[in-house]
């Protein structure tokens, strides 16, 4: 059977220079694409990042799985990108399979509008010709200097085993970018690559001059960071003694399109607070709009509320508003506007709304809504309570809008109607004094994206919407965390010091979240002697001290209790319990807990002095000073405890 390995990278993060997060690092795209290449040979496979934006990247972490069975990778074949040259070295442990790869010093974080690798796996080649094995990108958090963490879509490839031309010229199978190229001066690292079915050397040539060359490889890249604007023929020649094949590119640098874009909106009189441009809600003008990241300015508002910023260059930028005293703002939800403006592009929309509280009425409506659990995994259901108090007497109704494709289903309130399609709940009459609340049970999808997912609700009377739903309104959706198995075992031993013939109690406790067959086996001292009291085991070996079940199930725990005897003519000492836990792959986990026994402790001090059948005077004293001085005596492991010198002072006294 293949084995599916999955290896975790991890570019670490940066630590938090300041006490609170920025904002949060975004970037358009996040992986791998599709490669080749011939068995037993090494081919680079870098992975990308393009068009990082809202704040500069300073750390990394992602998974990437992959059929080893086909491809795998070595210790020192994991290597840092193109963003990533001045990072700290990448560092592959093959006990777990992670690789990391830490940011050196301020300065050299992945800045915005930058493309380009931040790791290249070299992959060895193993599998046979016509074997494919996907590598898939998941689990991606990118964080900024500040600590914010952000993420980026996956793009996931497929490797493709070819099938080695044994004789012939050399051919490059496989390159990338696969068509004609157009870039930004001062754009994205644009990187270059092939693939051959044979060793070559290779020369990068741009316009007929050699730039790069690599020798002995199968596979080649290269990188540009600085090209002058023009257009550019990059060249690949792959040669070796059976002949060469090229490969060219046309590369189009240009100059950025600066100042033709724009960003605009309204600033309005959101007089009913429900973060919404109603009908006959009006402009606010005289209103501070600033604009700051790719360039800063501050406009004020016409007569209609209405602001524009122009001659825009592609960027990323944040537009806020100052906000008049006593004033609130309802939109947008996080106060401001992080955007990303294309060149040319003209933004619209970035509307805010405000509203001046007024003394409330003597008949108020007020809604308030707990959800239980603010963060779950797809698939996964929270409760949520909304508790709605009037002092009015009136129909009102409940409205929560949730997001598109989850589940509600009523667990419990007292609403005269419900309408399942649009989540409505409705009382004919509702009493002063009288609160109302409404349980249901909210349930993501299966296959719903990572992110944060809100709840809107809104109280309604005759007269329209009348108050908004305070309290929680987001879920944040994780990714399940892999569940590792898990297997325990403690012992207990009843008593840890016996005399010669004296037998003990031990209880063996046993935990597992697997579904299997296991054993318990006990290596008990040499001539002592076993009994079994009590436990479950489908079967019991006597001569080796075992304990099987044919199925453990989850949560379900496993109890042995056996009686050890030691001998009559033990030495004194202490004695060892060695115990494991196996399944049919060996032994997964080690018996914890008590594992020694100390034999007639006090037979030792008894036999110190000239009598070695009574305690005499001079055995309590050598006693004494070693349990103060915690020195076990030889052939023991400890010194002796304050029971056993106790009780060595009841036998002297009585003596």
């Amino acid at each position: 059977m293949k084995e599916v390995r999955k290896l975790v990278i991890a570019l670490a993060a940066l630590v938090l220079l300041v006490s609170s997060a920025g904002a949060e690092p975004m970037a358009n795209g996040f992986g791998v694409n599709d490669s080749s290449g011939d068995p037993n040979t090494f081919v680079k496979v870098p992975v990308n990042i393009s068009n990082v934006h809202h704040e500069s990247i300073a750390g990394i972490v992602f998974d990437i799985s992959f059929d080893s069975s086909v491809i795998n990778l070595t210790k020192d074949r994991v290597q840092k990108g193109d963003l990533t040259a001045a990072w700290d070295f990448a560092i592959f442990n093959p006990e777990n399979g992670r690789i990391s790869i830490v940011l050196n010093d301020t300065g050299t974080e992945i800045p915005i509008g930058k493309s380009g690798s931040v790791v290249i796996l070299n992959f060895s080649v193993v599998g046979v010709p016509g074997a494919t094995s996907t590598m898939n990108v998941s689990r991606i958090q990118i964080s900024g200097l500040g600590g914010a963490l952000g993420n980026a879509s996956a793009m996931n490839g497929t490797f493709t085993i070819t099938t080695p031309v044994l004789a012939g010229i050399p051919i490059i199978t496989n390159f990338t970018p696969t068509s004609e190229v157009i870039d930004v001066i001062g754009g994205p690292i644009r990187t270059f690559s092939i693939n051959v079915n044979q060793t070559i050397n290779v020369s990068w040539q741009i316009n007929g001059t050699e730039v790069s060359n690599e020798t002995n490889v199968n596979s080649s890249l290269y990188s540009n960071t600085s090209a002058a604007p023009g257009i550019w023929n990059v060249s690949a020649f792959a040669r070796n003694v059976n002949g060469s094949d090229i490969r060219t590119w046309i590369w189009k640098v240009t100059q950025p399109t600066i100042g033709i874009g724009s960003i605009s909106g309204m600033k309005f009189n959101d007089s009913n607070g429900n973060g919404i441009k109603d009908t006959g809600e009006t402009g606010l003008a005289g209103w501070t709009i600033v604009l700051t990241g790719g360039s800063t300015a501050t406009m004020t508002t016409d007569a209609n509320g209405s602001y524009t910023f122009s001659n825009m260059a592609q960027g990323n930028y944040t537009v806020a508003e100052v906000i008049k005293p006593d004033w609130k703002q309802t939109l947008p939800v996080n106060g401001t506007y992080n955007i990303t403006i294309s060149s040319g592009e003209n933004l619209t929309g970035m509307d805010f709304g405000n509203y001046l509280p007024v003394t409330p009425p003597v008949n108020v409506t007020k809604a308030f809504r707990i959800i239980e659990k603010e963060s779950l995994h797809p698939g996964e259901s929270t409760n949520i309570t909304v508790d709605i108090s009037s002092n009015i007497s009136q129909a009102l109704s409940l409205h929560e809008i949730i997001p598109a494709g989850w589940d509600l289903i009523r667990i419990s309130d007292d609403a005269d109607a419900f309408k399942n399609s649009t989540g409505e709940s409705i009382w004919s009459n509702v009493s002063p004094g009288i609160n109302k609340t409404v349980i249901y049970r909210l349930t993501a999808p299966d296959n719903a994206s990572i992110g944060t997912y809100h709840i809107n609700g809104t109280i309604s009377g005759g007269s329209g919407v009348i108050a908004v739903v305070q309290g929680d309104n987001t879920i944040t959706l994780n990714l399940i965390p892999p569940q590792p198995s898990v297997v325990n075992a403690t012992r207990q031993i009843e008593k840890e010091s016996l005399r010669q013939g004296e037998s003990t109690n031990i209880t063996i406790r046993i935990s597992s979240n697997m579904n299997k067959a296991l054993a318990l086996q006990e290596l008990i001292p040499r001539g002592w002697n076993l009994t079994r009291i009590s436990g479950d085991a489908d079967a019991f070996n006597s001569r080796t001290s075992e304990w099987i079940w044919f199925n453990v199930s989850p949560g379900i725990n496993k109890t042995v209790i056996y009686r050890l005897t030691a001998p009559d003519n033990a030495s004194i000492g202490t004695y060892h319990i060695n115990g494991t836990i196996s399944s049919k792959s060996g032994v997964i986990a080690v018996v914890q807990g008590d594992n020694s026994i100390t034999f007639d402790i006090t037979a030792f001090y008894r036999r110190l002095g000239s009598d070695t059948n009574r305690i005499e005077t001079t055995d309590v004293l050598t006693a004494t000073d070693d349990w103060r001085n915690k020195i076990a005596p030889a052939g023991f492991e400890r010194a002796i405890t304050t029971q056993e010198l106790l009780a060595l002072i009841d036998e002297w006294i009585s003596s």
